[in-house]
């Protein structure tokens, strides 16, 4: 059963603070799709991250363009989720009399009964875990891809040498030889 939300004046007339309300069963609904949308993009996303450490390690070009392209489409569906959570939060504070923006899924768990609350609470524990996962393996992409670049430059360091100089060849030979210096040479 649904009642609109009135809020109640005490004897100031000021209006009491959160008052309960029953949300429309519509209305719990599109909030627990929009949730199992972002329990899908998260997995995706982190499933993403896990191809995308694999084919650094595996020096997989081919795979590690594709998983980029992937992640590109990934971050505008993400975008859209985010929008229509947005929308969905939006749309239960103004049927509860809530300042739009604030509105909390924890806040919320208390205005539906009991078994939305459990599907709720569950999504909402869920969302919260696949999230800090996520961030933990972006984290260690990170890691990944600066331990990748310090190599690369460690190698750079050994084929030209600290001074990034290299010795360059003449038509008529070694022109600028420096010994023990860098491994790769050059012609002019």
């Amino acid at each position: 059963m649904t009642r609109p939300l009135q809020p109640n004046a005490d004897s100031a007339g000021a209006a009491a603070p959160d008052t309960p309300a029953v949300l429309p069963p519509e209305m719990v609904q599109r909030l627990t799709e929009s949730l199992d949308r972002q329990i899908e993009l998260l997995g995706a996303r982190s499933a993403e991250l896990d191809a995308l450490s694999e084919s650094i390690c595996a020096n997989d070009n081919d795979r590690m363009e594709q998983v980029l392209a992937e992640m590109a489409l990934s971050r505008q569906r993400q975008d859209q989720a985010d929008r229509e959570f947005k929308a969905a939060r939006d749309e239960l504070a103004g049927h509860l009399g809530w300042q739009v923006g604030k509105t909390r899924l924890e806040r919320l768990l208390g205005l539906v009964g009991e078994p939305d609350r459990r599907v709720l609470a569950q999504r909402r524990r869920q969302v919260a875990e696949m999230a800090e996962t996520l961030r933990r393996k972006h984290r260690q992409t990170g890691i990944l891809l600066a331990e990748c670049a310090r190599i690369n430059r460690l190698l750079i360091d050994c084929l030209l040498g600290p001074d990034q100089r290299v010795t360059v060849y003449g038509a008529t030979g070694a022109q600028h030889w420096r010994g023990c210096g860098s491994l790769m040479d050059t012609e002019r």
